[in-house]
């Protein structure tokens, strides 16, 4: 179309029933540009603001499933085009297509939450289990070396624990002091991840702290609270410490499994929802365009019919027409669109 185009000024007269079809149909044919008869109203104001959020709620959905895809490193179908053959463009949906597009997206929504929320417990387990077995590990040693110590020696109180590398010298100082200095430390620092949710290796210091006394005892367990050490048994016996690390192991392993079968569903999930995509977010797109076009109409005193007016290009108002007239058939509306060309006044 140039831009010298003659151009007419419609005005429309559509049922209530009808608007949703009627805009689809004109929206498809691209003929109208529609004028906002509703300037003096805030948008919260407007008669389909509240099916204007619903678009937004379906839109955040999408975003969100695209966003699980790409976090997936799982790709996307390239969107086919206008002229591959076979390939028809898919429509602005009806009442019912989007009652179930809804339902779909919430669907696919909850389920992925659902196996996040899963996917993170079961890692956070996964987490803590892989650091008991490095304390286990690094403190061999140091149980090897208690076990020659004599008698009454075996009843000192101990306490082990992991933490960050540069915190570590200061709790050291800390109860080096409340004890006296009564409080026998050793320490191996560890540098692969133990229980951070990140791919970073950090320095982590893996501590056992022997002493003497209730007292001491109580002291040298508040201390590393506050210092938030996260403590895990590690028993004196060393079949004991044996068979411990062993079912370790084989809890880490089920849960490496069942990881594994998580993260798989997960994918498979995703896949089935990045078929959709295309079609989903061009279907939301025509139907958010649609109730922001509807949104520009007026309502009658009758308000049963809404009034909207554009511009068209005067050797398509044959066409104008019959997008309006399939408008209301699909609306299977008994009350024909009023169509007019008016005037334009002067601030027009």
């Amino acid at each position: 179309m140039f831009r010298s185009e003659p151009m007419s000024l419609c005005q429309l007269l559509i049922p209530f029933e009808a608007i949703y079809t009627t805009i689809a149909e004109l929206g498809e044919s691209g003929c109208m540009q529609f004028t906002d008869l509703n300037t003096n109203l805030h948008i919260t104001q407007r008669s389909f603001f509240n099916e204007v959020l619903r678009c937004d709620e379906l839109q955040r959905r999408l975003n969100y499933i695209a966003q699980q895809i790409t976090k997936a490193e799982l790709q996307l179908p390239e969107a086919p085009e206008d002229d591959d053959d076979g390939y028809n463009e898919p429509a602005a949906p009806n009442a019912r297509q989007i009652n179930e597009m809804e339902a779909q997206l919430e669907q696919v929504e909850l389920e992925l939450q659902e196996l996040s929320r899963n996917g993170a417990d079961i890692k956070r387990n996964y987490q803590e289990l892989n650091e008991h077995k490095t304390v286990l590990e690094q403190l061999e040693n140091f149980f090897v070396e208690r076990a020659s110590l004599n008698e009454v020696e075996k009843y000192l109180y101990y306490v082990t624990g992991v933490m960050p590398l540069e915190h570590y010298f200061s709790l050291e100082r800390m109860i080096w002091r409340v004890t006296m200095g009564n409080v026998f430390f050793r320490r191996t620092d560890v540098m692969e991840e133990i229980s951070d949710n990140n791919k970073q290796s950090n320095p982590r210091a893996v501590f056992v702290a022997f002493f003497h006394g209730e007292q001491l005892k109580e002291r040298v367990f508040k201390i590393c609270s506050g210092y938030h050490v996260v403590n895990h048994p590690c028993p004196l016996d060393a079949n004991e410490r044996a068979q411990l690390l062993t079912e370790i192991k084989v809890r880490m392993a089920d849960m490496q499994l069942v990881l594994s079968q998580t993260d798989d569903h997960r994918n498979g999930v995703l896949r089935r929802a990045a078929l959709y995509m295309h079609n989903w977010r061009t279907q939301l797109i025509k139907m958010q365009s649609i109730y922001h076009t509807m949104n520009n109409f007026s309502m009658d005193v009758s308000k049963k019919c809404l009034v909207g007016e554009g511009w068209t290009p005067s050797s398509d108002l044959e066409q104008l027409k019959a997008a309006l007239q399939r408008g209301t058939q699909k609306a299977e509306s008994s009350t024909p669109t009023i169509f007019q060309v008016v005037q334009p006044s002067v601030e027009t």
